[in-house]
C-alpha cells in the first residue's frame, strides 16, 4: 500500500482525515439511532390516538410532546410531523372501517399491519434518512471548509488537494478519486502572499495541462464527492513545489492511510454487499421497528401480540440470513 520514499507527514495527515471521518460516522450511528426512536415513539403515538374518539388535536399535542422530549432536543421536523398526523388519521378511519366487518379485537390486530403497509410510515423513514444525510454533509462540509481556509492562510498558502482513492467506490465517483485538485481562487491566494509570477504561471502550465478541476465543483452539485453521505474519500493538501516537482505517480501515494481498509471495510458493510447481507439488514430493520412500537403496555393486548409475532418472525430470519 505504501511507497517507501513517502513522507510520514502525509501519512499521518490522512491517517488525520480518516479518523474525522470515523468521528463522522460514529456522529451519525448516534443521529440515526435518536431519529429510529423517534419515528417509533411517532408512530406509536398515531396509533394510540387512533384507538380513540379524541380529537385531531389531541395527536396534534401528542406529536408535539414527543419533539419536545429532551433525548430529541426539541428537534421539530416539519414533515415528519405532517407524516406521523397522516398515518393517525388514516389508522382511524381503516381502524373504524374493519371494527364493522370483523370486529374489535381483530381490528385492532389489523392495524398492525395497516401502519407497516402505510406510505406515511414510507415517507417517515425517508424524512429519517434524509435528515442523517443532511447531519453527515453539513458535518463533512464543515471540515472541508476549515481545511481550505487554514490552507489559504499559510505563511506560504497551499492550493492544491489530492483526492484518496479505494477499492469499490460508488460508480459515479470513481473517475473523481486519486486525482489532483485545486482551490478556484488560488490566482487571488498565492497573488495575495505574495508568491512570484513564474509559480503562479507554473501552476496555471500544471492545470492546463493535467486538466486539474477545482475542489469546490467536484464537492458540489451533481458530484457529491466527500460530502454525500456514506462516501469515505478525502483530500490531502499538498504544497504548491511538490506538486510541480514531484510525478504524478508519486503524488498518488500521497493519500494512503494505514487506515484506509478498516475504512473500507465499513463501507462496504453500509453499501449494498451480497443478497444474503442485504436480506439480513432489511429484516434487521423490520425487527427493529416492530420492536419499538411495542415497547411498554400503551396499546391494546391485541396489537401488542401482533407485534410480538411479527417480531418473533422477523428475528427468525434475520437469523437465517445472517448466519455464515
Amino acid at each position: 500500500m505504501y511507497n517507501k520514499g513517502m513522507s510520514s507527514k502525509y501519512v499521518s495527515i490522512a491517517d488525520r482525515q480518516v479518523k474525522r471521518i470515523s468521528e463522522i460516522d460514529q456522529k451519525r450511528n448516534v443521529v440515526d439511532n435518536r431519529l429510529q426512536v423517534l419515528r417509533n415513539n411517532l408512530c406509536r403515538a398515531s396509533m394510540e390516538w387512533a384507538l380513540t374518539d379524541m380529537p385531531l388535536g389531541d395527536l396534534q399535542d401528542r406529536l408535539l410532546k414527543i419533539f419536545n422530549l429532551p433525548v430529541f432536543g426539541g428537534y421539530k421536523d416539519k414533515r415528519m410531523y405532517i407524516s406521523a398526523l397522516s398515518l393517525g388519521k388514516e389508522l382511524r378511519t381503516r381502524y373504524k372501517a374493519n371494527v364493522k366487518i370483523s370486529g374489535t379485537a381483530n381490528a385492532q390486530s389489523r392495524m398492525v399491519i395497516d401502519l407497516i403497509k402505510s406510505s406515511h410510515v414510507k415517507a417517515l423513514n425517508r424524512e429519517k434518512y434524509r435528515v442523517g444525510n443532511r447531519f453527515e454533509a453539513k458535518r463533512k462540509k464543515e471540515i472541508m471548509d476549515k481545511d481550505i481556509e487554514k490552507s489559504r492562510n499559510l505563511t506560504v498558502p497551499i492550493v492544491f488537494y489530492l483526492a484518496s482513492s479505494h477499492s469499490k467506490p460508488a460508480k459515479d465517483h470513481k473517475n473523481y478519486q486519486g486525482k489532483m485538485y485545486v482551490d478556484k481562487e488560488r490566482k487571488n491566494i498565492l497573488l495575495q502572499a505574495h508568491i512570484g509570477d513564474t509559480i503562479i504561471k507554473k501552476c496555471q502550465e500544471y492545470i492546463k495541462k493535467n486538466k486539474v478541476q477545482a475542489v469546490q465543483r467536484v464537492v458540489g452539485s451533481p458530484v457529491y464527492f466527500i460530502y454525500r453521505p456514506f462516501c469515505k474519500h478525502f483530500f490531502v493538501p499538498i504544497p504548491t513545489r511538490k506538486v510541480l516537482d514531484t510525478p504524478k505517480t508519486k503524488l498518488m501515494y500521497l493519500a494512503k492511510s494505514k487506515e484506509t481498509q478498516a475504512l473500507e471495510d465499513r463501507k462496504n458493510r453500509q453499501g449494498n454487499g451480497t443478497r444474503k447481507e442485504i436480506n439480513a439488514r432489511e429484516h434487521y430493520k423490520r425487527l427493529e421497528f416492530v420492536s419499538g412500537l411495542g415497547k411498554g403496555n400503551s396499546l391494546p393486548k391485541p396489537i401488542l401480540n401482533k407485534l410480538g409475532l411479527l417480531q418473533r418472525k422477523e428475528k427468525a430470519f434475520y437469523n437465517c440470513w445472517s448466519k455464515k
